[in-house]
């Protein structure tokens, strides 16, 4: 078997289960995975000796999972491609990023409601009646996500981002900032596969595919509507840690999570063995 080895985000796990699913790529490679923001470091003995080499482009401060680092020890002889590394958080508006895995999310207009010492069920009330479209510039959002995601410098940017443009409305492509879903995943994987060099690709090689089956970041109706996300109303119940919550829900269980000082994916995680 030839080596293959993946540095790679979340994004890393479905692209190589896509892979294996092309049975050409199965037949030929063992792929080893390293978790870039783990920064996990690809042994050099291996990277000095291995057949293909998948990574996403980080910078310098990034050592020895850089792109300039892996470019300058792979092998000579080694097929290289710098995969996707696909982040959009457009449809979440008032999330906020905080890099703990244990509370992955700050809901930044939940938490100033929070701190006017409203009622759990006055923020409900207040986020049921909200409109984001009309608090934030969602279609500024969007534009400014887009042309981030032009200029990366990935495989066939263009083109991923070009389906990423004609398909945001018509189907589910995120299920959180960085996690794409089905047919984007698909898409990733094929341009992979294609640049390594295989021909008569599938477009969809495991349909449905998502970096995270137990977690989709909610999406408020109003974001919805803006976008005309036909598949997402206020009753839509999304995957959050066991559970199957309305957006109502997980911010109802996300206030209580805060209020008892419980990480909130400890605190839905508990909600769902109880319910079992």
């Amino acid at each position: 078997m030839l080596s293959c080895l993946v540095s790679a985000n979340c994004q890393g796990v479905p692209l190589i289960k896509q892979l294996l699913a092309f049975k050409p790529f199965q037949k030929s490679y063992h792929p080893e995975y390293f978790i870039n923001f783990k920064k996990e470091i690809i042994p050099l003995e291996k990277l000095q000796t291995c057949n293909l080499l998948i990574y996403q482009k980080l910078g310098t401060s990034w050592n020895e999972i850089s792109e300039e680092y892996l470019l300058a020890h792979v092998n000579p002889k080694a097929k290289v491609v710098c995969m996707p590394n696909i982040y959009n958080n457009t449809l979440w508006p008032i999330s906020k990023g905080t890099g703990n895995l244990s509370n992955p999310y700050d809901e930044t207009y939940i938490d100033e409601l929070m701190q006017r010492g409203l009622s759990l069920n006055e923020i409900l009330y207040l986020v049921k009646k909200a409109d984001f479209s009309k608090h934030y510039d969602l279609q500024s959002m969007y534009e400014k996500s887009m042309e981030i995601e032009r200029n990366k410098g990935y495989a066939r940017c263009s083109e991923i981002c070009d389906y990423i443009e004609e398909n945001f409305s018509k189907r589910k492509l995120f299920t959180t900032f960085n996690h794409p879903y089905g047919s984007l995943l698909n898409l990733a994987a094929k341009v992979v596969l294609e640049e390594i060099g295989y021909r008569n690709v599938p477009d969809s090689l495991i349909p449905n595919i998502s970096c995270d089956e137990d977690y989709y970041m909610p999406i408020h109706h109003s974001v919805a509507k803006f976008f005309h996300l036909s598949y997402i109303d206020e009753n839509t119940k999304f995957p959050v840690y066991g559970n199957m919550l309305t957006y109502s829900e997980y911010i109802a269980g996300y206030v209580l999570s805060r209020q008892n000082n419980v990480p909130s994916a400890h605190y839905f995680t508990y909600l769902a063995e109880r319910k079992k």
